[in-house]
């Protein structure tokens, strides 16, 4: 007699890790082929942890519970695109301009609504975040949901 046994991790997410048979403890080899390891999975694209597993035809974050196709992640690695809040590909060298008020991290002047950011840099494998400078703060680290292309 085979059953699942259920694992909670620490958002609630029921996770199948192995089978219980007879009292015995017997893990669940059917979900991740021999020859690949779990670091051949994707990070996750909404929360970027790399704790992902396959279930199936999905991969499945661990930590927030995110599942998405397969074919779909490699995909989306491949041509990752950095938009502004408008919907503008950014580009290495663009300048940016800031669309609401921003207090800094360890700096005690905020980022008024209008300031221009110039000469950005992509970050890479991250679509989310942008590095650049403005005239006052050196070394910003950005989300491009408040930035707008100028």
């Amino acid at each position: 007699m085979q059953r699942w046994m259920r694992v909670r991790c620490y958002r609630g997410i029921p996770i199948r890790v192995g089978f219980i048979e007879s009292g015995i403890y017997t893990p669940r080899s059917s979900t991740i082929p021999m020859d690949q390891g779990m670091s051949d999975f994707p990070a996750c694209p909404q929360c970027a942890m790399e704790n992902t597993y396959p279930d199936g035809g999905s991969v499945v974050c661990a930590d927030c519970g995110h599942e998405w196709p397969i074919a779909v992640s490699v995909a989306t690695d491949i041509g990752t695109l950095v938009r502004d809040v408008n919907g503008n590909v950014l580009a290495t060298g663009d300048t940016v301009v800031v669309i609401k008020d921003l207090k800094v991290r360890g700096s005690s002047i905020p980022l008024k609504q209008g300031t221009v950011i110039k000469n950005i840099r992509l970050v890479e494998g991250d679509d989310e975040h942008i590095e650049g400078s403005s005239d006052k703060i050196k070394g910003l680290v950005l989300k491009v949901c408040f930035l707008k292309k100028a």
